[in-house]
Parts: C-alpha cells; sequence; structure tokens
C-alpha cells in the first residue's frame, strides 16, 4: 500500500497539518492508516481521496459547522465501511 505523509495529506485536503492534527485528535475525521514507530502518521491515497473529497463537498455546500462536518465524515465513513482507506 503506498502512504503519503500528513503534509501530503493537508496539501490534498486544502488544510494546514495543524488543521488535520486537530481533526484526527477530536475524532472528526478517521485515523491515520498507518502510525508508524516513531509516531508519524500516514494515509493511503483512498484515505486522502475520501477526506478531502467530503472537505470539498462540505464547502461547495457553505458547510462552516464542524459538528456538520463531523457528522458528515462519519456517516460517509460507516457507508463504506473504511474500506476506502486499504484501497491505494
Amino acid at each position: 500500500i503506498l502512504v503519503h505523509c500528513v503534509r501530503e495529506f493537508a496539501d490534498r485536503a486544502g488544510r494546514e497539518v495543524q488543521t488535520i492534527t486537530a481533526w484526527e485528535q477530536n475524532k472528526i475525521i478517521p485515523a491515520p492508516t498507518v502510525t508508524d514507530e516513531m509516531g508519524r502518521r500516514w494515509y493511503s491515497e483512498g484515505h486522502m481521496n475520501f477526506v478531502a473529497g467530503l472537505v470539498e463537498k462540505f464547502r461547495s455546500t457553505g458547510g462552516r459547522n464542524l459538528d456538520e462536518f463531523k457528522e458528515l465524515v462519519w456517516k460517509e465513513w460507516k457507508r463504506v465501511k473504511g474500506d476506502v482507506v486499504r484501497v491505494s
């Protein structure tokens, strides 16, 4: 599986690294695909595309409320059952 660092993920989602980190810590988005022994977070192509797509979808509908974004993310995550993360 091809994985990418948090900087690449943040760039793909159009957000800052600190935002991605805060979203993970607050369980707004799913945990990274892999965390290595040094604590670095790595993301599959599918994981990045999943979150970036939802960021764009939320933004295009005028969404601004973080709780609504979290609800959208987990509703979609349940629908795909997390399989998207395992796809490179």
